[in-house]
């Protein structure tokens, strides 16, 4: 399991484009969904990483939000990969984007208020 410990979170919409970014210094991750990923593969969910191993298109498992909590459990191919990333307590209105954000790209999230 990949953890990372990062110093913001942030989501963004640009019309059927989807972004949420967890970042601390050098480290980046970035889960992204968006038409132009949806190929056919029924696979459109995106991952960009500073960690090679965890970049590309993978189908999610299983998945958890909280304030200061994201747990993602992805298959690629017949592979599983975890990542756990830990954040600080972000304020009602920005947990509410964030959740709004994942919810779209990982509609069986479950979330922790």
């Amino acid at each position: 399991m990949k953890k990372i410990n990062v110093e913001s979170v942030s989501a963004v919409q640009s019309g059927d484009y989807f972004q949420v970014s967890f970042d601390k210094d050098e480290t980046n991750f970035l889960i992204q969904w968006g038409i132009e990923f949806d190929d056919g593969d029924d696979e459109p969910f995106h991952i960009e990483s500073d960690d090679e191993k965890y970049i590309g298109h993978v189908r999610v498992k299983k998945a958890k939000l909280s304030r200061n909590y994201f747990y993602l459990q992805v298959m690629e191919g017949k592979e599983s990969k975890e990542i756990e990333i830990i954040f600080p307590d972000q304020e009602k209105e920005e947990f509410l984007e964030v959740e709004r954000m994942l919810k779209t790209i990982i509609p069986n999230i479950t979330t922790e208020k």
